[in-house]
């Protein structure tokens, strides 16, 4: 009882997070802003009124009131609107609200056309609601109070930037554990096939040499099981403190190797963004005056 009562209490008075939550911040609403140029072209075909997909009004729309082909009519506003908000959020202009805006017209998007989602949009759509919670605007903003909060909104601040952290962390492990779950049920992932056709393929050939390491089946199953195993221990020793910088610079490895090798690139960028999260703002301040950087939060 007394651990639990402790760490009750740490959870109000402890603000162990708030650094790298706004480093995520920044770096969530840059990827997006990347993935919204990256698409300009086309956004046209996939949000407009001659999408190439047809989507009838799903409950959350019905529940907003919203309709799918008014929405598609006047997507180009959405858009505008989306961007301004993102540069809003990149320099914390709005706050809390600004970032559950970002986190509303993401989700819009994503059910206008669910076809051309990733793995990094489902992913950061998580986050963008979790960053509405949490106060990731004690750095890294343009705008700063004058004046700091009261004690009892201070401290409510903190416990929801340690849950809005707390639920991003958790999330990554989930996420792990369940992609463990399912490759372990695979005979395909239990004898490296899986990887065979992923480095034997065109679509996914990230580099020339792709074909030519398909050929070494015991590369190909030796990659195979490493993901396997490492989706399963993460979880378990990040959480470990002599352990939990062996398991981010595995993982750095592991998604570093698909984004180059595999060409799978959204999926890749925002799991190394989370990261960071799990070192504490002490750790990285600690980190950060080795090379005579000093942050200091502002009373927001």
């Amino acid at each position: 009882m007394k651990v639990w009562r402790q760490f009750y209490i740490n959870l109000y008075t402890n603000d162990n997070r708030s650094f790298y939550l706004s480093v995520l911040r920044v770096g969530i609403s840059l990827w997006l802003i990347k993935e919204m140029l990256i698409n300009w072209p086309y956004l046209g075909m996939i949000y407009g009124s001659d999408s190439f997909v047809e989507v009838s009004n799903n409950k959350l729309f019905s529940l907003a009131h919203l309709d799918v082909q008014v929405l598609r009519e006047h997507y180009q506003w959405l858009i505008g609107m989306y961007a301004i908000l993102l540069f809003f959020n990149l320099l914390g202009i709005g706050r809390q609200f600004t970032a559950l805006l970002i986190f509303l017209f993401a989700e819009m998007f994503f059910r206008m056309n669910i076809y051309t989602g990733h793995g990094g949009m489902y992913m950061c759509r998580f986050i963008l609601l979790y960053l509405s919670i949490g106060n990731s605007y004690r750095y890294f903003i343009l705008f700063k109070r004058k004046q700091p909060r009261s004690p009892g909104r201070e401290q409510l601040s903190v416990f929801f930037t340690n849950i809005a952290a707390g639920c991003i962390m958790l999330h990554v492990c989930i996420a792990y554990f369940s992609g463990a779950i399912v490759k372990m049920q695979s005979p395909a992932w239990q004898q490296g096939i899986a990887v065979y056709n992923i480095f034997a393929g065109d679509r996914f050939n990230g580099t020339g040499y792709n074909n030519q390491l398909a050929h070494y089946g015991w590369l190909m199953k030796g990659i195979a099981w490493y993901t396997i195993v490492y989706e399963f221990a993460f979880p378990l020793f990040v959480w470990v403190n002599k352990m939990r910088t062996i398991m981010i610079i595995m993982g750095i490895l592991l998604h570093t190797g698909i984004y180059f090798m595999m060409m799978i690139y959204g999926f890749q960028e925002v799991f190394l963004l989370t990261f960071g999260l799990f070192f504490t703002n002490k750790e990285w301040c600690s980190l950060l005056r080795k090379f005579r950087i000093n942050i200091t939060p502002a009373a927001v």
